[in-house]
């Protein structure tokens, strides 16, 4: 059936409310000739079979359906019309309500007690020919109340829910296999032992595994070449004033600086003597002492002096 062509009623069904939202023709008491069509949420999603409870006038009809479509009813006798849905006593909606609808020739004249002759006939005939073309009349669908199949308002007492199960058996391992109750299944519980891996090792400056070149470089670049250090060309005397000398260092890199040396002050002049008699003349002295280089001046104190102001003052960054 096509729920988008014909006469339709629509309803949604919110939460358990059921309300109407459409209905796209004018309803005449006496037909049935509409669907209804539900907008059900959530809560009915496991409830495959459902009856619409149809109320008006003081009488009740029902249809048992599946999915979200039924069939209508005939109302007779009534302008307002009231329609719900059920699912055994699991759940339930409020009614949605349907006003207006128009009175028909049987809610004037009644329904006639029982077919006229001829209508009976023409009823018989057409039953005939439906049995004679192997064509069934439409079957009432089954639906679970209180745990049983019911078929129309008949209790089948045939159980809907089947009984529990046997417990499974849990597989076991023996002998390095899986058993189930006893059986070997002939699938083998444990794998076996894998080889042992191959070590890395350095060929060439590139990683091999086995004879495999990985194209890994083992071992890192030269990096750049540092720039060129700085050291001391030359010392030279280059001035004297009183007890104080200097000196000029150059460096490699051409820079030069200057170096003092502070020399020990004179001793305080002696008194004088008392006035003597000239004496003998004393015998020749013996010959003055020269200063040597590395003894008296330039000695390794006054190197380690000077190398250890050139070092600190390179480092510090005073040149």
């Amino acid at each position: 059936m096509n729920e988008n062509s014909g006469k339709l009623i629509s309803i949604k069904v919110r939460g358990k409310i059921a309300e109407l939202t459409n209905i796209n023709f004018e309803l005449v008491g006496g037909n049935s000739d509409y669907k209804i069509h539900f907008d059900f949420d959530s809560d009915w999603k496991k409830q495959n079979v459902k009856t619409a409870i149809f109320v008006f006038g003081g009488d009740t009809r029902f249809r048992v359906f599946n999915g979200n479509v039924c069939d209508g009813v005939s109302v007779q006798n009534a302008n307002t019309l009231f329609i719900g849905v059920i699912s055994g006593d699991i759940i339930t909606t409020t009614p949605a309500t349907v006003c207006g609808i128009k009175q028909s020739i049987t809610d004037i004249g009644g329904v006639p007690k029982a077919p006229e002759t001829n209508t009976y006939n023409q009823i018989i005939a057409l039953l005939n020919k439906i049995i004679e073309q192997g064509k069934g009349l439409d079957g009432l669908t089954p639906y679970i109340k209180d745990g049983n199949w019911w078929i129309g308002e008949e209790d089948t007492g045939v159980r809907a829910e089947g009984v529990d199960g046997k417990n499974g058996s849990t597989p076991y391992i023996q002998d390095n296999y899986w058993y189930i109750d006893g059986i070997n299944t002939q699938i083998i519980a444990k794998g076996q032992d894998g080889k042992d891996g191959l070590t890395p090792y350095i060929k060439d400056s590139y990683w091999y595994i086995g004879d495999k070149n990985t194209g890994v470089i083992a071992r890192g670049t030269d990096g750049n070449d540092g720039n060129d250090g700085v050291g001391i060309e030359k010392i030279e005397f280059t001035n004297s004033d009183g007890i104080k000398d200097t000196y000029t260092i150059t460096l490699t890199n051409g820079k030069t600086a200057n170096f003092t040396v502070t020399n020990g002050k004179d001793g305080r002049d002696g008194e004088n003597g008392q006035d003597r008699k000239n004496g003998l003349d004393g015998k020749d002295g013996a010959d003055g002492y020269t200063p040597k280089k590395g003894v008296d001046y330039w000695t390794p104190e006054d190197i380690a002096d000077i190398k250890a102001y050139v070092d600190e003052a390179i480092l510090g960054g005073e040149w």
